[in-house]
Parts: structure tokens; C-alpha cells; sequence
């Protein structure tokens, strides 16, 4: 389950990236959200956008707390 949350709050590996990670990580996020935005409505969206910054709000507050020890295993 670690495993699953380090990637999650990762992007799975996105947010790891030697260089301008947080760039990287927009980039993956457009490239999602843009595909799907012709599948449903701006309502949806939005609404999705807003449970998945919860969650992964959540997911960064246990990796940041330290409760998930993670030593480079999983890198």
C-alpha cells in the first residue's frame, strides 16, 4: 500500500524528475485532463478536479508526515 501512495503522490514517478519536476508534473496533468474534457462536462470536471486535489492532498500530508518510511527502495 506504501508503494501504491508514494506513486500516487508522484504521479507515478512524474514528480521525481531531475528537472523542473512541478513543470513535468503539469505537463502529465494536461495531458490527462485535456483528452478527457471531450468525454464530460465542465460540471464533472470539476468536480473530479476538486476530489482528486483532496485526495491527493491527503497522500502528500501522510508522505510529508513521515508515517510512509520510504528510503529509496521503492525509487
Amino acid at each position: 500500500m506504501d508503494r501504491f501512495l508514494y506513486y500516487l503522490a508522484t504521479l507515478f514517478g512524474v514528480g521525481k524528475l531531475p528537472r523542473a519536476p512541478g513543470t513535468w508534473g503539469s505537463l502529465a496533468a494536461l495531458i490527462i485532463a485535456v483528452p478527457l474534457l471531450h468525454y464530460i462536462t465542465w460540471p464533472i470536471f470539476i468536480g473530479l478536479t476538486a476530489v482528486l486535489f483532496m485526495l491527493d492532498d491527503a497522500v502528500a500530508g501522510i508522505m510529508a508526515a513521515g508515517i510512509l518510511y520510504l528510503v529509496g527502495t521503492y525509487l
